[in-house]
Parts: C-alpha cells; sequence; structure tokens
C-alpha cells in the first residue's frame, strides 16, 4: 500500500500539458515507476480534478441555517388565556335534547365562539349564538337567545313565552339550546340573563343566562344555564403561542458576526487557496 501526495497528482495533471512522465517520476523520487504510470492513467481515464474538501460558501449557508433553526424552533410561551365558559345542564324524563342526563362543560372541554348580532339595526347587540366544539368528535352544543322580536336589546331581564330563536314571531324572545347534534324544530320556553355585557355592538365580554327548554311542545323539560365571561379568562388554562424568544434573536446575531468574522476570513483555506489565491495542497492518491 502506498500513498502518492498532491505533488504526483499536479505532475500527472501537468502531464497533458507537456509534462512527461518520466519528468514526473523525477519529481517524486522513490515512488515506483510502476505506480506513476498507474496513477496517471487512472486520473486520465476517470477526469480526476482536485476539489476542495468543504467549500466555505457551503459551511457559511449549512451553520446560518442551523442557527435560524435554532431561533424559531425554541420558543416560549407566551400568555393567551381563553374566555371563561362553562355550561350546565339536564335533561328530564322524556326530554330529546338532554335524554335524561346532566351535562357540564367548561374550557377543559372544547373551545367556545361567540355570534352577536343586531337585527333591529340600532346599533346595539339583541342576539347572541354561542357555540361550543368539544375535543371529541361529535360533542358539540349551542346557546342561542335573541331580543330582536321584542323591539328591544339585550339586557338582564326575565323573557318568558320564548319561541325558537331563528323563527321567533313577533312580540316573542327567542331561545334555541342543542347538545351533541340534537336540536328541536319548534320551541317553547323561557330564559333569565342575569348578566350581559358589550365591549361594541359586535364583541361581548360577558353574558350569565339560566333557561328551560320545551321540545315540540312536550311536558319534560331541558334546563341549564351558560356563562361566558371575556375579561375574566381562567389563568391555569392559558395556551401556549409559539414566538421568537428575544434572547433567540440576540443568539443568531452574535451568531452571524461570529461567522462574518471567523468563517469568511477561513474561506479562502476551505477552498483550497491562500491568501494571495495560490492553490493549497491538502490530498493525497492512494494505491497498491
Amino acid at each position: 500500500m502506498w500513498c502518492i501526495n498532491v505533488k504526483l497528482f499536479d505532475a500527472i495533471a501537468a502531464h497533458g500539458r507537456g509534462v512527461t512522465l518520466e519528468q514526473a517520476r523525477e519529481l517524486l523520487p522513490g515512488i515506483p515507476p510502476s505506480s506513476v504510470t498507474s496513477a496517471a492513467h487512472r486520473l486520465s481515464s476517470s477526469g480526476a480534478k482536485r476539489r476542495p474538501l468543504l467549500g466555505g460558501s457551503r459551511l457559511l449557508m449549512t451553520v446560518w441555517f442551523f442557527a435560524a433553526f435554532v431561533a424559531i424552533v425554541s420558543v416560549a410561551p407566551k400568555s393567551h388565556a381563553a374566555p371563561f365558559f362553562e355550561f350546565t345542564g339536564s335533561g328530564q324524563p322524556g326530554d330529546y335534547i338532554g335524554g335524561g342526563q346532566s351535562y357540564f362543560r367548561d374550557q377543559n372541554f372544547g373551545t367556545v365562539s361567540v355570534n352577536v348580532s343586531d337585527r333591529t339595526g340600532d346599533g346595539d347587540p339583541d342576539y347572541l349564538f354561542n357555540f361550543v366544539l368539544g375535543n371529541t368528535l361529535g360533542q358539540f352544543m349551542f346557546v342561542t337567545i335573541g331580543t330582536n322580536q321584542l323591539g328591544q336589546n339585550l339586557h338582564p331581564g326575565v323573557y318568558m313565552n320564548a319561541e325558537r330563536a331563528p323563527f321567533a314571531s313577533l312580540g316573542h324572545p327567542g331561545l334555541d339550546v342543542g347538545v351533541d347534534g340534537r336540536g328541536c324544530n319548534m320551541v317553547t320556553g323561557n330564559f333569565v340573563i342575569y348578566d350581559v355585557a358589550f365591549s361594541s355592538s359586535t364583541i361581548l365580554d360577558r353574558l350569565d343566562v339560566a333557561f328551560e327548554q320545551h321540545c315540540e311542545g312536550a311536558p319534560a323539560a331541558f334546563i341549564g344555564r351558560f356563562r361566558y365571561d371575556r375579561t375574566n379568562p381562567l389563568s391555569s388554562l392559558v395556551t401556549p403561542v409559539p414566538t421568537i424568544h428575544p434572547m433567540n434573536l440576540l443568539f443568531l446575531a452574535t451568531l452571524m458576526l461570529a461567522i462574518a468574522g471567523l468563517v469568511l476570513p477561513l474561506r479562502g483555506l476551505l477552498d483550497g487557496r491562500n491568501h494571495q489565491g495560490a492553490p493549497r495542497r491538502f490530498w493525497c492518491i492512494c494505491g497498491v
């Protein structure tokens, strides 16, 4: 086993530019002549060329992408509390909505969304649709109340003789409650608004409403309560939101400065050239 350093490589590479094999052998005394000839033949037939071990630009890009990955993936939790909500309800025997069962659902169950409407067009809310989507497929519930057919806005008070909210007739408040895909075609009932507050005509801040609903005129009722508070969420149910932490940005900036100050001056070295631009020689050729 033998190894020929880059001087032989250069000599052999120069062979095609007027350097004879005899001259190449003289450059490296002690290397068997047959080895020089064999190496020259292999290099000539394969078209081998000297290549840098690792380009400086390639290393620069590798380090840069790694630093960016660390900065972006390393996230700090940011407090983003979901609105408080709580739904309780129980169905009397024979009630279709509750099915004779009791329900309790809050933030641990799923997420809540609220749609606020002004159906009378006076600029103040008079219709609320509260929808809770559960974490389990097929589980959801909604509570809808409206005072638009009474010609007034939503305020604390007792509302009797309610009809199904989307189709309530003039002079009747609207009510519609459904659980896990079960709803009523015709609704009778009543509800009490204990507290309701809005920060604008489209944003609900608080709601506390109790209801009694009968489906299709049946005597059995579904009785429950829905509470919502956007301004006082539960701190124990804070959800992390990915964000780039300032310390990670500082780390990235520092690393980039280090790259500019350290890696770039080494680029010529890694590319196989010295500070004057002349080729450096790091390679060897081995054979038997």
